[in-house]
């Protein structure tokens, strides 16, 4: 076995063993606290953004390991999140159904390769975010995402939530490292999700 994959053991093996109790990416303002649901039936998603918030813990331990996580495509790291704007979908928040559509993606750095998912898809009623990787669709994230809010004088939609590894991405890392290390359901940090809609 390599020193280096030695490290990417050790570092993600410390990982999963943390506890995240970091903030979500949010805020506490009284216009975005959670207030109940109305049934009010679909409406259209136009815009907004799903941010992920890699724990600095998490974070730190990756990058000791040479294992970076990074936005692609359209997707941008804005105030230590990465970005991926939201541009189109559905969702019913009454129904707490919905499907949003992203734009750009995230990028696994691991030693020796690159690992891009994009045409990022959210389900907001299972929480599973699931993404384009070599022409396969894959699994890539479990968010939940809890009760929505609704900003009725913003036009939008919001939730929070922690995220996790998706089956998927941990078992494509594995394969990319060699070594059976990155295990399903690794905490990665928060979810933040603004959908603005019609």
């Amino acid at each position: 076995m390599s020193w280096q994959a030695v490290r990417v053991f050790a570092a993600l093996a410390v990982a999963g063993s943390l506890a995240f109790g970091a903030p979500a990416c949010g805020d506490d303002d009284p216009d975005t606290r959670a207030t109940p649901a109305p049934a009010e039936g679909p409406r259209e998603v136009v815009g907004g953004f799903t941010a992920l918030r890699v724990s600095p813990a998490l974070e730190g331990a990756l990058d000791l390991a040479g294992i970076e996580i990074g936005p692609a495509g359209e997707a941008t790291r804005t105030d230590g999140a990465l970005r991926l704007p939201i541009d189109g979908g559905e969702v019913d928040i009454g129904a707490r159904t919905g499907t949003l559509q992203h734009q750009g993606g995230l990028r696994f750095r691991v030693p020796g390769a690159d690992i891009e998912a994009t045409d990022v898809v959210l389900d907001t009623r299972n929480g599973a975010m699931t993404a384009q990787v070599g022409g396969n669709r894959i699994s890539l994230l479990r968010v939940d995402l809890g009760q929505p809010r609704d900003r009725r004088t913003e036009g939008v939609y919001a939730w929070t939530g922690p995220a996790r590894l998706g089956e998927d991405a941990a078992a494509m890392i594995n394969d990319r490292v060699g070594l059976d290390v990155a295990r399903v359901g690794l905490p990665l940090g928060d979810v933040t999700v603004n959908a603005e809609h019609r």
